[in-house]
């Protein structure tokens, strides 16, 4: 019986053609040594532990696709997918986020905790939107919508509104009762 060489890549093997463990800054995947792992059609991630291309990422790893690793934290905009063990993408204009719902915004966008989300102001200077247009904001005869970047015009009969286009809190010639505007 004759010995045969491992794969240049292999620190050592079982037969010439199969590795067990690989030489510096390479991968084991398969029985092969890679400098990267494979992304298709599963993504495999490097696993710095035991030098191997894994998926799932073990627990607490999450598999980040920026860097092709399994990492203990994922970079901001980014959250940890429990049930896929990857870092998933924030919503758009979200800083940090816990699951889908933001936690702080980027510059340029307004947090809205009642959705726990993200609105993109219009601009720096003028953040609201009337109309298509940018407005430094909410004039009178307008509310704020629940986005928090949005103007809307009042019901026709008020001179002012809250919350709601027909929440009247002040009439258009007539007299305000109850939120309404009446004769």
């Amino acid at each position: 019986m004759s010995c045969a060489a491992c794969p240049s890549s292999c620190l050592t093997c079982v037969n010439s053609g199969n590795c067990t463990t690989c030489k510096p800054g390479l991968y084991l995947h398969q029985g092969a040594c890679v400098t990267n792992c494979p992304t298709f059609p599963v993504y495999y991630y490097k696993y710095d532990l035991s030098f191997t291309c894994i998926f799932p990422c073990p627990a607490p790893y999450f598999g980040f696709n920026g860097t092709g690793k399994c990492e203990l934290t994922c970079p901001a905009t980014y959250f940890k997918n429990i049930t896929t063990s990857t870092c998933q993408n924030c919503p758009i204009g979200c800083n940090s986020c816990y699951d889908t719902n933001c936690t702080s915004c980027i510059t340029g966008y307004v947090f809205v905790l009642k959705y726990g989300s993200c609105s993109k102001m219009c601009k720096l200077t003028k953040a609201y939107y009337l109309s298509n247009k940018c407005v430094n904001n909410c004039t009178s005869g307008t509310f704020l919508l629940d986005d928090l970047v949005t103007c809307q015009k009042c019901n026709s009969v008020c001179a002012e509104c809250s919350t709601v286009a027909t929440n009247c809190t002040k009439c258009q010639g007539t007299y305000w009762y109850n939120y309404n505007c009446v004769s």
